[in-house]
């Protein structure tokens, strides 16, 4: 059997954790069943770590010739297979003696095999001395990747000597070139000014108490945000230096421009959209919309689409496809008059018709309708624009008790009538007025 007597670990790091293999010593006593020292000897001894106090497979395993004196012995584990553990939970380790099966109990390894991350900080409170550096961030991989915090909290990356709170060289090309001072963010206004190197400043102007956005020498023509799109930098949204701003394009020629890119939208796609509560049940804004390879402007309302204007400059109103100048669908409501250079039209084609039949006692309808003057009762409807003046017509009320079919109840209330509709009437009326005076 073994008497385990301590574990203590060894860390001798000269120059980074790649440089040594880290390896815990362990000591033990070889006793036989009766607890007494083996004869001094080698012994043969597999050592192996696990997570478990039993079961489980072993993480890590090496087997090491060990001399006794007077039973006891000294082990380097790691001396043949490194130990390539995080050591961040609890492992257990097992002994087997010359290929026998493995001792039991395992044991528990303590807190001094847990020294072996203190060479990686998950977290750090406190770092002593004038400038924090930390190369090779992570394990990125990058040449001359560094982190530099100085004494006075400027922190720099890809530079070591930071003169803002926050500062960024290099980028994607050497110092000087395209992306030479990315980000560079500073207070100035006074006694400091923004870099204006190439690259991207941000700051805070203390004499005029507003945050700048700077991208570079002042005769630049303006600047640009890009996004990636999987293979390439394309632009997304530019400035000019006198104050336009440009989706899709680097020139702007007016306050909001937009670029050619929209070509490549696809169909039923917003392009353009300027929305309150937009994806909500009640959207109200105005969108550039592509639908069956036709372009159009919207204005949306309750998330319908309310006003459309194609790209012929025809304009509808609850139509979205609109063939005319002007076209409706829906009541429309005027408190003036309508005037017209041509003809206004009702439709009237038989192919829109059914249940067709000739008007019965159209005289007889006429004559109970009753035809009056009248003036608008402008002081009490004054919201309405009501014409002043002496009126001639009918009253909807009168008509609607005969002729329901030309009079409408508008939602607040009111009646309107079609007048142009009592035209069949009258042509029924006076045919039957005809046939009485030919029969005379």
């Amino acid at each position: 059997m073994i008497r385990h007597f301590f574990q203590l670990i060894t860390f001798l790091q000269i120059a980074s954790w790649a440089a040594v293999s880290p390896a815990i010593v362990y000591q033990g006593i070889l006793t036989d069943s009766e607890g007494n020292p083996r004869t001094d000897s080698s012994y043969r001894l597999t050592f192996s770590l696990y997570d478990g106090a039993t079961g489980g497979t072993a993480l890590w395993s090496e087997s090491q010739t060990v001399a006794t004196s007077k039973g006891a012995f000294s082990v380097h584990l790691g001396d043949t297979t490194d130990l390539a553990l995080p050591f961040d939970k609890t492992y257990w380790l097992g002994i087997a003696l010359d290929g026998s099966a493995e001792l039991s109990p395992r044991v528990r390894l303590g807190t001094s095999g847990y020294a072996l991350r203190a060479n990686v900080a998950d977290s750090a409170e406190t770092v002593r001395g004038g400038t924090a550096k930390v190369n090779n961030l992570f394990n990125a991989g990058l040449s001359n990747a560094s982190v530099t915090v100085d004494a006075t909290g400027n922190v720099g990356i890809g530079t070591t000597s930071p003169s803002r709170k926050f500062q960024v060289l290099g980028g994607n090309e050497e110092s000087g070139g395209a992306f030479d001072n990315v980000v560079s963010v500073a207070t100035f206004g006074d006694s400091v000014k923004p870099g204006l190197g190439k690259g991207l400043t941000l700051g805070y102007n203390k004499l005029s108490g507003r945050a700048v956005f700077h991208t570079g020498p002042y005769s630049w023509g303006g600047y640009d945000f890009l996004s990636y799109n999987g293979s390439q930098w394309i632009n997304s949204v530019s400035f000019s230096n006198d104050g336009k701003v440009g989706i899709g394009t680097t020139n702007p020629s007016y306050r909001l421009s937009f670029g050619s890119y929209l070509n490549g939208i696809t169909n039923g796609e917003q392009t353009v959209a300027l929305f309150e509560n937009p994806g909500g049940s009640n959207q109200y804004g105005i969108s550039a919309i592509r639908r069956n390879d036709v372009w159009r402007t919207a204005i949306f309302a309750n998330s319908a689409e309310g006003i459309s204007v194609d790209i012929f400059g025809n304009v509808g109103i609850k139509d979205t496809t609109p063939d005319a100048a002007l076209s409706v669908c829906g009541t429309i409501k005027a408190s003036g008059a309508i005037t017209t250079d041509n003809t206004l039209c009702s439709s009237s084609d038989r192919r829109l018709k059914t249940n067709i039949h000739t008007l019965t006692n159209a005289l007889e309808t006429i004559k109970s309708l009753r035809g009056v003057a009248y003036q608008w009762d402008r002081r009490k409807h004054p919201e309405r624009n009501l014409p002043g003046g002496r009126q001639i017509g009918l009253i909807a009320q009168e008509v609607e008790e005969v002729l329901p079919e030309i009079v409408q109840t508008g939602s607040d209330g009111y009646k309107t009538m079609s007048y142009d509709r009592l035209v069949a009437v009258l042509i029924e009326a006076m045919k039957a007025q005809q046939r009485t005076i030919e029969e005379l």
